[in-house]
This record gives C-alpha cells, structure tokens and sequence, in this order.
C-alpha cells in the first residue's frame, strides 16, 4: 500500500484519528523520544532563539518544554491537536493550517517539525514553505525515522506484503506514512537550497517492533529499553553516523 496523496491531509485533519494515538510519552518508543527532546533542548539553549514555529505540533509536547521566554507559534492541520494544547493554558500562538501553504509573512529563528515530514505528502513543497519563513540566521529542526532501525525494516517488509496480498495484513497503516534515505532527505533539502549542518541517527537497533494491532511485538519494550547501550555504541560508528 502506497501513501494515499488525496486523503491523507484528511485523516490527519479529523478528530480521533492521529489525536487518538499520537501520544510520545506513553508509546513503546518513549525513551527514544525523550533523547529527542534532550537533543533539542540542548541546540536552543546553545543558540540566541527568540522566536519558534513548531510545524505539525501534535499536543505540544516541545511548547511545553521550550515556550518559556520565547515568541512560541503551533502550527498543525488539527484542530483537536490544538485544542488540546490550549488546554495547557501556557503562552503559545495557535494557527490551524497546511503546513503546504503557512499562512505567514513573519520569520523565525527556530523551525521545529518533529515526526511528520513522514506524512506530508508532498515534503518537498512542506521544506519550502519552512525556507520561506526562515530568518537567514535560522536552523530547522526536523525529527524523523531512521534509516536503519530495524522497527523501519519491518515496516518494508510489512509494505512488501500489503502490496502483494493487497491488503493491510499486520495493519500498520502505511498509507499515511512514506520513509526516505538518508540521500532522499538530503536531495529534499538541497533542492530548497537548504545546508544540513548535522544528522544525529538515534535508536539504531533498540526499538520496540510491533507487529500487530493487538500490540504483539517481535521486540517487546522492556526488553528493547535494557538494550539502549547498544545503540549508543553504533551511534559512534562513523559508517552509521554519517
């Protein structure tokens, strides 16, 4: 199955759809997401950054750590994804908007998209609009899967065999999420003119692999976070890490 271009903006516009199951700090991958936050925190607190767009914002998980003394905007496509934030009752700007078409003239020092470059069906178009409201001193910062996590392997295999079966077998939703190489990332940001400065691998080998709806895994959680190490040393890899 291939990423649905037309109903994707959709699914993701809808309540109760990724509202419903987009929770970092809960999911069988948190102690990956929590090392992205530290990552990230760190990089704002080593720059001068007054002003952050957060891009596909989801329920604020970084305005919450970052919002602080900060011009701090959240951008996503769900309204639901943003009520959820309001509730947070901290001082955050709310745009529900395609991030293909950010309805903005202002520039910012930080652009956030964590997670999502995955979804957009046209990631090309999505850098380009992030290009546009970026002040010429700016960084972007993007999260995303990685190349050589297993978890992602078996997400190809699990496309492999929807496609021959054409059906869902492990329900793992792959129309609303495409993978990229390493080379297609960069080919997406070179053709924006756009320098990568730095590309940190996280979570090499150690990631929790479900392979089923009903939450069975090939690589349970509390075993894959006992062997954290391991990705740590792969991390130093200068083969890996590149």
């Amino acid at each position: 199955l291939k990423m649905d271009k037309k109903k994707i903006k959709e699914y993701f516009s809808k309540d109760n759809t990724v509202y419903a199951w987009w929770d970092p700090h809960n999911s069988d991958k948190k102690e990956v997401y929590l090392r992205q936050e530290r990552i990230v925190c760190k990089i704002v607190k080593n720059r001068k950054i007054k002003r952050i767009i957060d891009i596909s914002s989801g329920k604020g998980r970084y305005a919450l750590l970052l919002s602080q003394d900060k011009e701090y905007t959240c951008l996503d496509i769900s309204k639901q994804m943003l009520n959820h934030i309001k509730k947070l009752k901290i001082n955050v700007r709310l745009i529900n908007a395609d991030v293909e078409k950010i309805p903005l003239k202002e520039k910012f020092d930080l652009i956030l998209c964590s997670e999502a470059l995955v979804h957009y069906p046209h990631p090309g178009k999505a850098v380009r609009e992030m290009k546009r409201i970026l002040n010429k001193e700016g960084i972007i910062i993007i999260t995303t899967d990685n190349k050589y996590c297993i978890g992602k392997i078996i997400r190809i295999l699990d496309n492999f065999i929807n496609t021959l079966f054409k059906k869902n077998i492990c329900g793992l939703e792959n129309n609303i999420y495409k993978p990229y190489s390493d080379k297609e990332y960069r080919e997406i940001f070179r053709k924006q003119k756009l320098k990568i400065k730095e590309m940190i691998p996280l979570s090499i080998f150690t990631t929790p692999i479900k392979i089923s709806k009903n939450g069975h895994y090939l690589l349970p959680p509390r075993i894959s976070s006992k062997f954290l190490f391991i990705d740590y040393i792969l991390e130093k890899i200068p083969l890996i890490n590149k």
